[in-house]
């Protein structure tokens, strides 16, 4: 598996998801805590949320929080 160290939350990180590959683990910084979850391809990310379980979704809706 690929990791990149990445915070989702400037313009320089936002264009690096371009570069992307499947396989990357990523993060987004929240208030108290930073978000894992990992790259699929197509703009989409899988990550684990205690309401929902895995969920896949967004690359932009993981990066809001969402």
């Amino acid at each position: 598996m690929t990791e990149s160290k990445l915070t989702l939350k400037d313009e320089q990180d936002r264009a690096q998801t371009l570069a992307l590959a499947p396989g990357s683990h990523i993060y987004a910084k929240r208030t108290l805590y930073e978000h894992h979850g990992i790259y699929v391809g197509n703009g989409r990310v899988v990550a684990f949320l205690l309401e929902t379980g895995v969920t896949e979704t967004s690359f932009d809706d993981f990066d809001d929080g969402d």
